[in-house]
């Protein structure tokens, strides 16, 4: 009888152990959810004209980021990239692959990056372009690029890479709101006429 209330007791102990781990994992969780910060692309902006020439074609872009959440995020960068054109999934593989590269090279908590507190407004600028060989892989004159990355930042409580990720498409503004594709032989195509439209995939 004593060796039978000795395994009960053991199972019970064991089983009040257990559900105390999953409960203070639940407790993390939840607090990690409810006070960690959330970084969010509010804007992005052409701030140079679209120079397209044999070199390819390059632009600066304004990234307007917040922090929405409760807490600092730390080492926050933007990288981004242009596409000559997204056809088949939209840059969705571009950009994971942009996302994965930055994941495996982020460094520890450090110097690197902005920090943005709780409600912080922050503007970055990010110079992108399509390379020669990218433009002369192109089927006809016509392209339509895409501007596609991610926001890496981490947490000051907690370890982990966290990553906000964007899709823009890059188009001509035409008269009446209208949008097309642009030609390789445009040349510099004023700021005025350019136009970025989130792409929601």
């Amino acid at each position: 009888a004593l060796a039978v209330y000795t395994a009960f007791l053991y199972r019970t102990t064991r089983n009040i152990a257990s559900d105390s781990r999953k409960t203070a994992r639940l407790a993390r969780k939840e607090f990690k959810a409810a006070h960690r910060p959330w970084i969010s692309v509010k804007s992005m902006t052409a701030t140079t004209p679209l120079s397209i020439d044999e070199g390819g074609a390059q632009v600066t872009i304004q990234f307007v980021l917040q922090n929405v959440g409760k807490s600092p995020a730390v080492n926050v960068t933007v990288s981004a990239e242009m596409c000559a054109e997204v056809v088949s999934d939209f840059g969705v593989e571009r950009q994971k692959a942009i996302c994965e590269r930055e994941r495996a090279n982020a460094p520890e908590i450090g110097p690197f990056g902005h920090t943005l507190f709780p409600g912080q407004i922050f503007a970055v600028s990010s110079r992108v372009m399509v390379t020669p060989e990218d433009m002369e892989r192109l089927t006809t004159r016509f392209f339509g690029p895409a501007i596609v990355g991610c926001v890496s930042y981490k947490f000051t409580f907690a370890k982990g890479h966290h990553q906000t990720g964007f899709i823009s498409t890059l188009r001509r503004r035409c008269p009446k709101n209208a949008e097309k594709l642009f030609i390789k032989q445009d040349g510099d195509v004023p700021v005025s006429a350019l136009v970025l439209t989130p792409s929601y995939v």
